[in-house]
């Protein structure tokens, strides 16, 4: 039986190392939307969205002209879909477990 199991532990624990990864990666692209915001304040667009002089000051002090809105909304994306796999990893680690289990109760 602890052969069997051996192979569940490492899975979950990649999983959740992989989460770990996704919640950080998601941090940081949500970083880089908001510079990227900050850095597009002053620009004249279609939205309707007003700052004060102070406030868009402070915003463009503050703001990364490197930053890439479309890169960190794809960040973003791509940060749930790992997300989501490595949650489907620990479910699916969860039901090789209860498979086991079942098969190696005694009757």
């Amino acid at each position: 039986m602890a052969a069997a199991l051996s192979g569940v532990s490492p899975a979950v624990g990649a999983a959740l190392a992989g989460i770990r990864g996704s919640i950080a990666r998601f941090s940081s692209a949500s970083a880089e939307v908001s510079r990227a915001a900050a850095h597009g304040a002053g620009e004249i667009g279609t939205d309707s969205a007003t700052f004060s002089a102070k406030a868009l000051a402070k915003l463009q002090q503050s703001s990364d002209p490197g930053a890439s809105l479309e890169r960190g909304l794809v960040d973003q994306k791509l940060a749930s879909h790992e997300l989501a796999a490595n949650v489907r990893v620990i479910k699916t680690a969860d039901e090789m477990m209860k498979s086991l289990m079942d098969i190696l109760r005694p009757r």
